[in-house]
C-alpha cells in the first residue's frame, strides 16, 4: 500500500507491499528469506479486505476535519499514553489508586505480548509510508501485524467499561484509534481487525481471571461492581 489511490492495475499487495514477484511468494505462502506470509489460502480474503479499507481511507483523506482527526488520534495512541490517562480518570472515579496501576500492568504485560511475541512471529511487512500530508506522524519500524495500537485500545476499553458510565467514550476512542492506523497508512485493515481481537480476548481473560481471584465480584442484589486492584467495589448501575 505504497499509496493508497494506487491504481487497481498495478495495486500492490497488502500482505506482502510492492511488486508482482512478491505477489506470487504471499500466495505461495513464503517471502524472500524464509519469512512467512499469513497463509495462502485466506491471503485473497485479506487482500479483498484490506483493499477496501485502504479505499475508505482514501476517501476520507479527502475531508480535511477527518484527516486531521485522524492524524491527532493515532498520535493520542503511540506509546498508550492516551490509556495511561484513561486508566488515571478511572482511578478517580472509583477512587482507588491501586485501579490505576492495575490497569497500565495489564496495559504493559499486553503490549510485551503483541510487540515482542506475536509480531516477531508473523512478521508482516508494513504498508509503504504515504508522505503526502503534512501531519506529523511517528514511523514505526517494527513488524506490521496486529496492530499494537488497535490491541492495546481494545485490551482498555474492556476493562475501562467494567461497570463505568463512560463506556461508549472508551469504545468510540478505541475504534477511532484503530481506524486512524489505517487512514495513516502505517496499517493494513486486517492488522487492525486482528489486533482489536487480540485485545478484546486478553481483556475477557482478565476480567474473567480478577472474578475467579475475587468471587465477590458476583453481587447477589445484581448490582454492578467493578474490581479496583485490590476487591471488587460495587458502582453504580449503567442507566437505560
Amino acid at each position: 500500500m505504497t499509496a493508497v489511490g494506487t491504481p487497481s492495475a498495478e495495486r500492490v499487495d497488502p500482505l506482502v507491499p510492492g511488486r508482482a514477484a512478491q505477489r506470487r511468494a504471499a500466495r505461495s505462502g513464503a517471502l524472500p528469506g524464509g519469512a512467512r506470509t499469513l497463509g495462502a489460502a485466506p491471503a485473497e480474503l485479506v487482500e479483498h479486505l484490506d483493499d477496501r479499507a485502504a479505499a475508505l481511507a482514501l476517501r476520507a483523506r479527502q475531508v480535511p476535519s477527518i484527516d486531521r482527526a485522524m492524524y491527532v488520534l493515532s498520535t493520542c495512541g503511540d506509546d498508550g499514553r492516551i490509556w495511561f490517562a484513561a486508566a488515571a480518570v478511572e482511578a478517580l472515579r472509583v477512587r482507588s489508586p491501586r485501579r490505576f496501576l492495575t490497569l497500565v500492568g495489564w496495559l504493559g504485560i499486553e503490549s510485551a505480548v503483541v510487540n515482542l511475541g506475536i509480531k516477531r512471529v508473523a512478521r508482516r511487512p508494513r504498508p509503504d509510508v504515504i508522505t503526502e500530508h503534512e501531519h506529523w506522524l511517528r514511523i514505526p519500524t517494527d513488524p506490521s501485524f496486529p496492530s499494537g495500537h488497535a490491541a492495546s485500545s481494545a485490551l482498555m476499553a474492556v476493562l475501562l467499561s467494567e461497570g463505568s458510565p463512560l463506556a461508549p467514550l472508551w469504545v468510540a476512542l478505541a475504534a477511532g484509534i484503530g481506524a486512524s492506523r489505517v487512514h495513516v497508512g502505517v496499517h493494513h485493515g486486517s492488522d487492525v481487525l486482528a489486533g482489536w481481537g487480540v485485545g478484546v480476548g486478553f481483556g475477557l481473560a482478565v476480567r474473567r481471571l480478577s472474578r475467579r481471584a475475587h468471587p465477590d465480584a458476583e453481587s447477589s442484589t445484581g448490582d454492578h461492581r467493578v474490581f479496583t486492584g485490590d476487591t471488587y467495589r460495587p458502582v453504580r448501575p449503567l442507566e437505560g
